[in-house]
């Protein structure tokens, strides 16, 4: 004997995976050891910062990037892989230029953080309070990602 059933609709079916898929990137990225940097910036996943980061140009995706990953065109990381002499931030040459140094300490980019950010100065556990547009909107107005400013020919 069959006992009733209600059919499930292919909405409620879809919603079902695409909830289960988000959980588990969510909890893969909670439990993985690698990826630090980014940790820093972005603590969980959610659908909000995935909106965001699709509906970029390719150039801010690029620069946006380079903010959360750490591996951008600032000193320090050319300087670790071979393509600048010095890991001297460039701008106030009193430290490494770090990614963290650059979003929350280079005493060159004071008073855009203020404008951007809302803090003349911040410590690297506060960039994760920061939301991902305004880092963007002061990376790109820092004007420090240029590629004609790193020597490099821009492509199209």
């Amino acid at each position: 004997m069959e006992e009733p059933c209600l059919p499930l609709s292919k909405e409620l079916v879809h919603g079902a995976i695409k909830s289960w898929g988000r959980k588990a990137h969510e909890h893969r990225w909670l439990k993985l050891e690698t990826c630090r940097d980014s940790k820093k910036i972005i603590k969980t996943i959610n659908k909000a910062t995935g909106m965001f980061c699709r509906g970029l140009s390719r150039g801010s995706l690029r620069i946006l990037t380079m903010i959360v990953t750490g591996h951008c065109l600032l000193a320090l990381h050319l300087h670790r892989i071979g393509l600048a002499q010095s890991p001297t931030c460039t701008s106030c040459g009193r430290e490494e230029e770090s990614r963290d140094h650059f979003l929350a300490e280079c005493e060159a980019y004071t008073q855009l953080r203020l404008r951007y950010l809302g803090r003349t100065f911040m410590s690297s556990e506060d960039l994760a309070e920061v939301p991902l547009p305004s880092l963007l909107k002061f990376s790109v107005k820092s004007r420090r990602f240029e590629r004609e400013k790193q020597g490099e020919v821009p492509t199209n």
